[in-house]
């Protein structure tokens, strides 16, 4: 949820819509620091993924803002475990294509 945040402004309304109006399902139980909710398409919604090219400077932009965020967050967290934090900086988002 943090990350849809990020990405778009008020994200989280618009997914719990998408959940109100039964396109998104919600499985499982939230505990802090240990899980968090599973979301999936309800089975009329479900379709194969389409690859195309992202075109939006802004929404790439917003991508790699809350990309680098949440790395120095997590890199935060992870003093001290400095195996982990060599491959969160490894870490590799590409903005140029997103799937539906």
């Amino acid at each position: 949820m943090e990350y849809i945040k990020k990405l778009v402004p008020q994200g989280d309304r618009y997914l719990m819509q998408l959940i109100k109006i039964n396109v998104i399902q919600r499985s499982g139980i939230a505990i802090i620091d240990q899980c968090s909710f599973q979301y999936n398409f309800v089975p009329e919604y479900q379709s194969k993924y389409l690859s195309f090219f992202l075109n939006s400077a802004k929404l790439i932009l917003r991508i790699e803002k809350a990309r680098t965020e949440l790395r120095k967050e997590t890199a935060k967290s992870l003093r001290g475990h400095s195996e982990q934090v060599k491959y969160l900086k490894r870490y590799l988002l590409r903005p140029a294509t997103i799937s539906l």
